[in-house]
């Protein structure tokens, strides 16, 4: 996708950072969001071009590759030990679990969220040591485990980072004193 807009300044000097300033918003904002279109692309900046047009007015062009397509972000609570989610999109896609223990939990074991890249089977996670009330997140998105903001990935063993497949997810936990949020973003081709 190519983008292009005038940037104008009172001075070169001002004109120069204004269009560092737009190209850095592209960049470190890498979601375009349509307008009319309840499906944000995710992108990132390939090109930046530059044409003087007259004094202090540039014709700035930013060229983007999107990577992929989503909707608003889904939350969806796991009830007790068992909760089937109707994932939406038509891809798989990376999901953030958070357990919070209501108990100290020497172990739980989690399914549902994490298939072996290549025979497809449902792998499942092992957690240990689990304190009550901290939250523990494992991102399919950022490929982290966090305890409260801090690693806890060497009390994991699992393969592969969550995600949920389009249509019916079977989510399971070995306890059920736990609370399991799940949020994911559905994608599409």
């Amino acid at each position: 996708m190519q983008i292009e807009m005038i940037v104008s300044g009172s001075t070169k000097t001002e004109a120069e950072l204004r269009i560092s300033e737009v190209v850095n918003d592209f960049v470190t904002g890498s979601m375009i969001r349509l307008d009319n279109v309840d499906i944000n692309i995710s992108a990132e900046v390939t090109g930046v071009e530059k044409e003087f047009i007259k004094r202090w007015d540039y014709k700035v062009t930013i060229t983007m590759q999107g990577w992929e397509k989503s909707t608003e972000q889904i939350t969806v609570a796991v009830n007790g030990t068992v909760q089937i989610i109707l994932a939406e999109g038509n891809l798989a896609a990376p999901c953030d679990i958070e357990i919070t223990p209501k108990t100290d939990i020497a172990q739980i074991q989690l399914f549902g969220a994490f298939y072996d890249q290549v025979s497809g089977s449902d792998e499942g996670i092992i957690i240990k040591n689990l304190k009550q009330g901290k939250k523990i997140v494992i991102s399919g998105d950022d490929c982290t485990v966090l305890q409260e903001g801090k690693n806890k990935f060497s009390d994991t063993e699992f393969w592969a980072f969550p995600h949920l497949r389009p249509g019916s997810n079977t989510i399971s936990c070995t306890s059920d004193q736990c609370d399991i949020v799940i949020k994911y973003k559905p994608r599409y081709m």
